[in-house]
């Protein structure tokens, strides 16, 4: 008995660890996976609004929208919660690069951000979960990697750059999760 509960005792930081890892694992895969359906949902909201978008966006300006018109034309589900894990909310911003061209921006803003004293979210947790949501997907980083900014939305291994500031879209900080999209006329 007493070798059991030794054994056991030995094992249980292990068993704690592992645990902690798949819930980590967990959450970067669900807000993966959330900011991929809104990012698709954006992509039909440009499909459909298209003619009043290219009307209203400049490569600097243009509409912002939370996921509630996305719910309310059901390009999401009726219930969508519009945070993710992290307590994260969404803003599409739209923008129009080029003649004849809609960018969608989709970032993810407030909730659990990159804490100084907990750098592994900022600098691990969320770059992971962008890559899980596609080569659209992006993340704020710290700025604590050299070359790296703050200010701008780098694509997940660096496939893609924005500076935000360029287009005209506020930071919302390091340690949030974004995705770009782009769509011509056809």
């Amino acid at each position: 008995v007493i070798a059991s509960l030794l054994v056991m005792f030995v094992l249980l930081p292990a068993i704690a660890a592992l645990w902690q890892f798949g819930a980590t694992e967990m959450q970067k895969r669900q807000a993966a996976d959330q900011l991929a359906q809104v990012s698709r949902a954006a992509a039909s909201y440009v499909r459909k609004h298209q003619t009043t978008l290219l009307g209203s966006t400049t490569a600097t300006s243009g509409p912002v929208i939370t996921t509630g018109p996305l719910v309310t034309e059901q390009f999401l589900p009726a219930g969508f919660g519009g945070r993710n894990v992290w307590g994260q909310s969404y803003q599409v911003y739209f923008r129009q690069p080029s003649a004849n061209t809609i960018q969608a921006v989709v970032l993810t803003t407030g909730g659990l951000g990159h804490d100084p004293g907990q750098p592994k979210f900022g600098t691990a947790i969320v770059p992971s979960a962008a890559s899980m949501a596609g080569g659209s997907g992006g993340y704020i980083p710290t700025g604590a990697i050299a070359g790296q900014s703050t200010g701008v939305l780098p694509g997940a291994y660096g496939g893609w750059s924005l500076d935000l500031a360029s287009v005209g879209v506020p930071t919302p900080g390091a340690g949030h999760l974004g995705t770009l999209s782009t769509y011509d006329s056809s």
